[in-house]
């Protein structure tokens, strides 16, 4: 029995195994540690205890700053999201992303350009992009964003209806070029002298849910306060997609993996649900 089938089959048994003050420890459940169990243990003790000890080393998050503009893999989802986008699939040719309309009252979108500017300087993957080979940048320097204007305060009702409705066809269906700065829009309509539509698209590329009401936290905090100095954000996404892909090569992980192939063939099957469209490559 490999090291790696007898930590499964402990850990089937509910057998815990510890480093302690040198010693390999354990606790089990009454009648689970058997005779045959028992004497792998003590054939394969050190073994185990190298194991268990490698197992405790995990990979640290730590901040790199100096390399944060340097390429960095694609996590799984962006990589879905970026290959989706491609032509390869049937139902491909679309980007995932976030578009929102909110009507405000008495905005100054001057300042709200300001306080956009700002955010973008402190998240850095507002700034990012994704190359040719599938990996993602971080742009040390972009040009400063002017969020578009449309004043419709002219117009007649009919025609307003009319160039909302395009702009919203517009950005709610755009696939941005995923290599090119930015990966977000925002245009603002003037309906009248009170009230302004802004019009947000955020590549799903760039941010998730989460990532949207951080961002617009800030974006809000520095429109109230143009004189605000948020402070640098001590990590970035490029740290912890580096320590991620570590974390996968762990042998921690790797332990994982092998338990986990070890039960494949006595797992259940995938229930057979119905398609709509079968994806073909």
């Amino acid at each position: 029995m490999t090291v790696d089938d007898l930590l499964a089959e402990l850990h089937q048994q509910q057998v815990q195994l510890w480093v302690e003050d040198g010693q390999l420890r354990y606790r089990a459940p009454q009648g689970a540690l058997t005779t045959n169990l028992r004497n792998a243990l003590v054939q394969q003790k050190q073994e185990i205890m190298a194991r268990l000890q490698s197992l405790q080393r995990s990979p640290q998050l730590t901040p790199a700053p100096a390399q944060l503009h340097q390429p960095f893999p694609l996590n799984d989802i962006q990589q879905a999201y970026w290959l989706g986008r491609q032509g390869t699939f049937e139902i491909g040719n679309v980007s995932t992303h976030v578009y929102l309309e909110i009507d405000c009252k008495d905005l100054d979108l001057s300042r709200l350009n300001h306080a956009w500017t700002k955010v973008i300087e402190r998240h850095a993957m507002l700034r990012a992009i994704v190359l040719a080979n599938g990996q993602q940048q971080i742009l040390e320097t972009v040009p400063p964003y002017e969020m578009a204007i449309l004043d419709l305060r002219a117009d007649n009702e009919s025609a307003i209806a009319a160039q909302l409705a395009a702009l919203r066809q517009h950005m709610s269906h755009q696939v941005r070029q995923p290599d090119q700065y930015p990966l977000f829009e925002i245009c603002a309509s003037r309906l009248n002298d009170r009230t302004t539509r802004l019009h947000i698209s955020v590549d799903g590329l760039i941010a998730d849910g989460r990532s949207l009401f951080l961002l617009f936290q800030d974006w809000a905090e520095c429109y109230r306060n143009p004189t605000l100095s948020l402070p640098p954000l001590p990590l970035s996404f490029r740290d912890y997609v580096l320590a991620e892909t570590a974390l996968q090569e762990s042998p921690a992980t790797q332990a994982a993996m092998a338990y986990w192939r070890a039960r494949l063939p006595n797992l259940p099957p995938a229930p057979e649900l119905p398609q709509a469209k079968i994806l073909v490559l």
